[in-house]
């Protein structure tokens, strides 16, 4: 079967991806927008050859709407995400997953309810380059663990654009730099590491006059013992390693894989050095660098098409983006209160 897919907001930018990989799609199709600005709204769904649809009760009562994209402000997750599952509609939701823990129980117990699927959005997880350095992981190519690095940002946050947007606003964004890019890291380093158990984080609005926090930097315990460091920011103006991997049997290091890092690098975006190598060497590890396409966000769309046509399990499910948000909100406690918090 051609899923109709409605937009539900395009307040995130990623929503433009998403929408051009439906336009490419031979399974899906963009069958109508919706948006609290009718204007935003109206002009996408123009640009895209959709519908435009006013009312959120009209489009989630649509016959030929299979699924939502929900790409509004992090405040309505919750709201939207409930009620395209009270109608039936499988879900696909940006990153993070809603403001709080409390928003995140009720989004899982109303797709839970309605039978439908959730998929979030952390395209980490379909990036080529992570998909093999966690092969690598899984397979002991560089022995036994120690510590992992993932940095994960851009400098959005010193420019007009990002500035004079919505996730600079509390109200709806909650939080800042940390939040808004740091979930990435978060799902990256579980998805790697498995479940972290404590936390110590300093975060803070460092560089800009922002009301939100631009830079910020955690260290995570996690179960098996290792120590994953992650930090996010909104004021990198450029960089080059995004993830390190340090084990007793050699190093892992990616790059180009994140904003602050991909005009900046070559094509060898994954790179190996094996302790039993006869040489002291690195070994570039053939992979596409798929974030310096053109349309990167396309990937999380194309991946939610197969879940609705096809019935594929999700990526990342909504306990993924759950436990990301657990994982960043214990970093904010950690930085507040100024210690180490428990995550469980």
């Amino acid at each position: 079967m051609e899923a109709g897919i409605a937009i539900l907001s395009f307040a995130h930018p990623h929503a433009y991806g998403w929408a051009k990989a439906l336009a490419g799609s031979e399974a899906a199709r963009l069958a109508a927008v919706w948006d609290d600005d009718a204007e935003r709204g109206g002009r996408a769904a123009k640009e895209h050859g959709a519908d435009f649809v006013a009312s959120l009760d009209e489009i989630l009562a649509r016959g030929d709407v299979n699924a939502v994209g929900i790409c509004a402000e992090t405040s309505r997750h919750e709201e939207l995400t409930v009620r395209a599952a009270g109608a039936g509609k499988h879900v696909l939701c940006e990153k993070p997953m809603a403001l709080s823990l409390d928003e995140c129980d009720r989004m899982i117990e109303a797709v839970d309810k309605a039978g439908v699927t959730y998929m979030q959005s952390f395209p980490k997880r379909l990036d080529p380059v992570n998909m093999r350095m966690k092969e690598l992981l899984d397979d002991g190519a560089v022995g036994k663990i120690g510590i992992v690095r993932v940095r994960h940002g851009h400098g959005f946050g010193l420019t007009g654009g990002l500035r004079n947007q919505w996730f600079v606003k509390p109200e709806f964004a909650g939080r800042g730099a940390f939040l808004d890019e740091g979930a990435h890291g978060a799902d990256l380093l579980r998805w790697l590491l498995g479940e972290p158990a404590e936390v110590t984080a300093r975060i803070g609005c460092l560089v800009t006059d922002l009301e939100v926090d631009d830079n910020g930097a955690a260290i995570y315990t996690f179960e098996n013992g290792v120590i994953g460091e992650l930090t996010s920011s909104w004021t990198w103006q450029a960089a080059t390693n995004c993830v390190e991997i340090f084990g007793d049997g050699g190093t892992v290091i990616a790059q180009g894989t994140d904003n602050a890092s991909k005009d900046m690098t070559d094509d060898d975006c994954l790179r190996i050095y094996r302790a039993d190598s006869a040489e002291r060497a690195w070994e570039t590890v053939e992979v596409p660098c798929a974030f310096k396409s053109d349309n990167f966000q396309g990937g999380v769309m194309e991946a939610f098409v197969g879940c609705v046509v096809e019935g594929a399990a999700p990526p990342a499910t909504a306990e993924d983006g759950r436990e990301a948000l657990h994982m960043i909100l214990a970093a904010y406690q950690s930085s507040d209160r100024g210690r180490s918090v428990k995550i469980r």
